[in-house]
C-alpha cells in the first residue's frame, strides 16, 4: 500500500526552493507510488512559477502554499519555543487534513522543542526531519578557555535537546547532511538509532548563463584583472560577514588594489544596517579595495554566473558544524574555497581538497585572503568532481523517500 507523505518547508529562497525542484524532477523521472504533498511559503507559487507549474503537471504531487495569515502566525513572536509550537500546530493541521502517513520536516531544528512535548507523541503519522548543525560537529573556534567552555556547553545543550526530541516515539528518522561519520556516532550513543546520512544536493548545471547574461546588463565583477572573491547566500551574522569585513580592513595596500569582493544575497534584517554601514566604510576608507554588497534575492542564473566568474568562494562560517550547499556549488564549477577550519565545513573542504581552511578570526582570515591574491588557492578538480558525483539531487530525494516509504520506490526510469 502506497504512503502519503507530507513535506513541510514553509520558508522561502535558497535551498528551500531547490528542494522542491529536486522532488519535482525526481517524481517526473521515476516511478514513485508515494503521494507527496509539499507545504511551502505563501509566496512560493509567484516567486518560483516554473517549479510550481512543473509540480502541477507531476503525477502524485501537490504543492500547497500556506495561507498568509498562517505564515504570519509562525513569525508572530521571535521567542523560539513559541515558534516551535506554532510550526508544529501548523504541520499537524495539514498532516491531519491530507491524512498523511508520514511527515518530513525540511528544517527540524526549530521544531525539536514541540516534538518532545506529550501532545506530539500521539499523532497518527510518522515524523522525519533534516537536522542542521548536529552537535557531534561542534568544535571550539579557538584554543582559549572561553571558546573551549562555550563549545562544550553548546554541545551539551544540543545533546539534551536531541534526547528530548527522541523521547517522542513517532520520530522515526533524522537526516544529517553529508555526515556518515556523524550518523554512526549518534546512532551508537543516542537512545535510538534513527540517524541517516543524506547527500546535500548539488543542482545540475542546466542554466544557460551566457544567454541570460547577454539579455541583462548585470555583471558580478569588473573585468580589471583583480582576484575575485564571492560570498553568497542568505547573509547572516553567523556567516562570518563581519569577520570578513574586518579582515578586508587589514589587507596591505598592495593586496587591496588587486582584490574585488562581492557580497551577493538577501541580508538578514537584524544586521542590514550594520552590514551596509560596514561596506560603505570600507568603500570610503579603502578606495583601492573593491567591495560591493548586493542585498537582494539573486536569480538562479545570477548566482551561477557569479560563481563561474569568481576566483575564490568564501565560506567563513561561524556555525560550521552543519553542511553548506555553497561548497557543493563551488565544487560544481571547480572554484576553490576559503572556509572555516572547524566542524563539518572544515572536514569536507580538507577531505575533498576543495581549498583551504582557516580559523575565522580577522587576522587569520586576512592572511588567507592575502595568500590567495599573491599565490592563488589550489583545489583538486578530480576530488571536486567526486564530491559532485556523490551529492546528486537524485540521490538526495531517493534517500529521503526510500527511508520514509521504502515500499514504493523503484529505480527504473520512466
Amino acid at each position: 500500500m502506497s504512503k502519503h507523505i507530507l513535506l513541510y518547508d514553509p520558508e522561502l529562497g535558497g535551498h528551500h526552493a531547490e528542494y522542491v525542484r529536486h522532488v519535482v524532477e525526481y517524481m517526473q523521472s521515476h516511478k514513485v507510488s508515494e503521494r507527496v504533498t509539499y507545504v511551502v511559503h505563501p509566496d512560493f507559487p509567484d516567486r518560483f512559477r516554473k517549479i510550481t507549474d512543473r509540480g502541477r503537471r507531476t503525477s502524485g504531487l501537490d504543492i500547497l502554499p500556506l495561507r498568509r495569515e498562517e505564515y504570519e502566525t509562525l513569525h508572530k513572536h521571535e521567542f523560539g519555543l513559541y515558534r516551535s509550537v506554532a510550526n508544529w500546530r501548523t504541520l499537524r493541521r495539514y498532516a491531519l487534513a491530507v491524512e498523511a502517513d508520514d511527515c518530513l520536516i525540511a528544517e527540524m531544528n526549530l521544531l525539536q522543542f514541540a516534538l518532545g512535548l506529550p501532545p506530539a507523541h500521539g499523532v497518527p503519522f510518522g515524523i522525519h526531519g533534516i537536522l542542521f548543525f548536529p552537535f557531534y560537529r561542534i568544535e571550539p573556534a579557538s584554543k582559549d578557555t572561553f571558546s573551549e567552555v562555550s563549545s562544550r556547553l553548546e554541545r551539551l545543550r544540543k545533546r539534551l535537546q536531541m534526547v528530548w526530541t527522541l523521547w517522542n516515539p513517532k520520530v522515526r528518522s533524522i537526516f544529517l547532511f553529508n555526515d556518515p561519520e556523524g550518523a554512526r556516532w549518534m546512532n551508537a550513543r543516542m537512545s535510538r538509532a534513527v540517524f541517516t546520512p543524506l547527500p546535500d544536493p548539488i543542482p545540475e548545471i542546466g542554466v544557460d548563463i551566457e544567454a541570460e547574461a547577454a539579455a541583462s546588463d548585470w555583471s558580478p565583477f569588473d573585468d580589471d584583472g583583480r582576484m575575485r572573491f564571492l560570498l553568497f547566500g542568505a547573509l547572516r551574522r553567523q556567516k562570518g560577514v563581519f569577520q570578513l569585513l574586518e579582515a578586508l580592513q587589514r589587507l596591505p595596500d598592495s593586496v587591496a588594489q588587486n582584490t574585488s569582493v562581492l557580497f551577493l544575497g538577501s541580508v538578514e534584517p537584524e544586521i542590514e544596517g550594520e552590514l551596509t554601514k560596514g561596506v560603505q566604510e570600507i568603500q570610503r576608507k579603502r578606495p583601492d579595495l573593491k567591495v560591493r554588497l548586493e542585498n537582494r534575492f539573486a536569480a538562479d542564473w545570477e548566482l551561477r554566473y557569479a560563481i563561474q566568474e569568481s576566483d575564490v568562494i568564501l565560506v567563513p562560517y561561524l556555525r560550521s558544524e552543519g553542511s553548506s550547499g555553497v561548497i557543493g556549488h563551488a565544487a560544481n564549477y571547480s572554484t576553490p574555497v576559503i572556509g572555516s577550519e572547524t566542524g563539518l565545513v572544515g572536514h569536507l573542504i580538507r577531505k575533498y581538497e576543495l581549498g583551504v581552511t582557516v580559523p575565522i578570526q580577522p587576522q587569520q582570515l586576512a592572511g588567507a585572503l592575502q595568500r590567495a591574491v599573491q599565490e592563488g588557492v589550489t583545489m583538486s578538480t578530480n576530488q571536486a568532481a567526486r564530491y559532485v558525483r556523490q551529492h546528486t539531487a537524485e540521490d538526495f530525494v531517493h534517500t529521503l523517500l526510500s527511508r520514509i516509504g521504502p515500499s514504493g520506490i523503484e529505480q527504473q526510469r520512466n
